[in-house]
């Protein structure tokens, strides 16, 4: 076997030309490469207006997402599993980062490169030097790089843009469409596209599955980093890329869903009665199935017969028969209103 190849990563492009070596297969099958990160991938966020060496919870979820992501990318690698209820705590601790608070600012680094070199070191054996290089490099520009960082931001602003002037009605914190439109802008100037590079990062998703998962795992990470930039005072940067707040939080919202009107009829039973509110009562039905529904009882559309039957119901652990409207929401029935009740037999007896 030849002497092994060292490989030392210390910036993106020197990343990207190796992983488009390997891409080419470039690499002997009979020389395992090792790979070393220099002081490459570092994740940097600054939150000018933030009081120095501070830090808020929000952006402690968002690095505790991102150590999740490599901890998934680990496992996704040496165990073909992302599932981190069988992470080790000899695992936790081998793949832990470290967040570096700038003395003086509120400018936080994380050096991926330490973490991604043991990653790539545990890998040896477990592919051929042409896998390794490519999932390797992969992962580490999928998690770190700027280009992917700017090419998330920018399918992100593409999406949200698109949606915007599908719904050139909807309003969000007083801004109208031109405004809100305007975080397009503040992207598209930041995040000139690099054709090689989304080529070959294209490629290697293809060459190798499992980089799927770790774009995804890295997807959600970003999300909540940029969504903790939003909530900062004068927003901030990622990576270099300025995001004023509401710009992230543009970046970072998710479409209304429509709801439906339906119209429903079945057996429930009442689990609770609430007679506090003040145009009526409400109460929660539970289907067979398991399901709850919360609907409301207005005073001028019920009976006094109704509304007994509905606490009888209540009182003596039986089923009534209940005609609702209301609206789904994805999964959820909500705004649910009561519009007919009756005995159970009464329903048997008029299907019959």
């Amino acid at each position: 076997m030849a002497d092994p190849q060292v490989i030392k990563i210390s910036g993106e492009d020197e990343a990207f030309a190796y992983l488009d070596r390997a891409l080419k297969s470039e690499f002997s099958p009979e020389s395992f490469p090792i790979v070393v990160f220099d002081g490459w991938p570092v994740l940097d966020v600054y939150l000018p207006k933030t009081p120095d060496a501070s830090i808020t919870p929000t952006m402690m979820a968002a690095f505790i997402e991102m150590q999740d992501a490599v901890y998934r990318t680990h496992k996704l690698i040496n165990a073909d599993t992302g599932n981190l209820r069988t992470l080790s705590k000899a695992e936790r601790e081998a793949y832990e980062f470290r967040v570096r608070v700038r003395s003086g600012s509120s400018g936080y680094a994380i050096n991926l490169g330490e973490t991604l070199t043991k990653l790539a070191t545990e890998a040896i054996g477990r592919m051929t030097p042409e896998q390794l290089v490519i999932t390797v490099l992969g992962s580490a520009a999928i998690l770190g790089a700027g280009y992917a960082w700017g090419a998330w931001l920018k399918t992100r602003a593409e999406v949200r843009k698109a949606e915007i002037e599908a719904d050139a009605d909807t309003t969000k914190a007083g801004l109208d469409q031109v405004e809100r439109m305007r975080f397009y802008e503040v992207i598209e100037r930041q995040t000139a596209a690099d054709e090689r590079k989304m080529t070959i990062l294209a490629q290697a998703l293809q060459r190798q599955p499992v980089l799927g998962d770790i774009e995804v795992a890295a997807d959600q990470a970003k999300q909540k980093v940029v969504r903790a930039v939003a909530e900062e005072d004068g927003g901030g940067s990622v990576n270099g890329i300025e995001l004023d707040a509401s710009t992230a939080g543009e970046l970072t919202s998710t479409r209304r869903q429509e709801s439906v009107e339906v119209s429903i009829t079945d057996n429930f039973r009442v689990a609770k009665v609430d007679t506090t509110v003040p145009d009526g009562f409400r109460v929660t039905l539970t289907r067979e199935t398991g399901e709850d529904v919360v609907a409301s009882v207005l005073d001028i559309l019920k009976s006094a017969n109704q509304r007994a039957l509905l606490k009888d119901a209540e009182w003596n652990k039986t089923a009534v028969t209940v005609d609702l409207t209301a609206r789904r929401l994805r999964s959820r029935i909500v705004d649910a209103v009561i519009v007919d009740v009756r005995p159970v037999q009464d329903n048997d007896e008029s299907a019959a």
